[in-house]
């Protein structure tokens, strides 16, 4: 029997590599990607993007919020 639900696809922000399918909630994770080496940060917020975790911006922005 196949799930008819479809599960989001979480890619690495730099290369683009699938690390996971799947449906994350009240998490934050932190995976670093075994082909370019870069370290990403997925937040369970469906509306904001995967951002790399060395990206200065991003990091001020969410300590403004």
């Amino acid at each position: 029997m196949k799930n008819d639900f479809m599960y989001r696809e979480y890619r690495c922000q730099n290369c683009r590599k699938l690390f996971f399918k799947g449906d994350i909630e009240h998490a934050t994770i932190e995976i670093k990607c075994k082909s370019c080496k870069q370290i990403n940060t997925i937040r369970d917020n469906k509306n904001k993007p995967l951002v790399p975790a060395d990206n200065k911006e991003s990091s001020k922005r969410d300590k403004d919020s």
